[in-house]
């Protein structure tokens, strides 16, 4: 299968958190899409960072899974894209990387990712950040439409003070 169809293949199941892996490396990102797909995720993948984040963009999912190691476009370059378009920045961005250095965790966090994990993948402990992330995610998006309701009940008042205390000069 040539590399441009690989970049489109997703499983579909709606009642599943997606997660968008990007990775270049064939037998990590089969083996990853496998073990993700048997933990009830539905995953959908690119293999280079410029398809990576024309689908975050396409696909919306709920996590991307982001290698470090791309080539042209390495994965921090391709987080900071993410991160900078208004329908893409509240993703929550996990790096993965076989460098289990400090200054690439400090990188990865720098340009935007949420958390950072280490190749071999420990899958307990990446379904552990995983499941972590969707929580955040769940809470600052209640925190974000309460914040709008809020907003729009204020705005209301504020208007009908204004009405009544025009009604009242009269």
């Amino acid at each position: 299968m040539d590399s441009a169809a690989e970049a489109v293949i997703s499983v579909h199941r709606r009642d599943q958190p997606k997660i968008l892996l990007v990775e270049d490396n064939y037998a990590n990102r089969d083996m990853l899409m496998r073990r993700l797909q048997r933990q009830g995720f539905e995953v959908c993948f690119a293999v280079n960072g410029p398809s990576g984040v024309a689908m975050a963009a396409d696909e919306r999912p709920d996590v991307i899974l982001m290698d470090v190691a791309l080539g042209d476009m390495d994965g921090w370059e391709a987080t900071k894209l993410i991160k900078a378009k208004p329908a893409t920045a509240h993703i929550p961005i996990i790096a993965l990387t076989a460098h289990a250095l400090a200054t690439d965790r400090d990188m990865s966090i720098a340009v935007g990712c949420a958390d950072f994990d280490t190749k071999p993948v420990d899958l307990s402990r990446l379904v552990g950040k995983i499941r972590a992330c969707l929580t955040r995610s769940k809470v600052e998006g209640r925190c974000s439409e309460t914040a709008s309701i809020l907003s729009n009940l204020l705005q209301r008042d504020r208007f009908a003070s204004k009405k009544e205390n025009r009604g009242a000069s009269c």
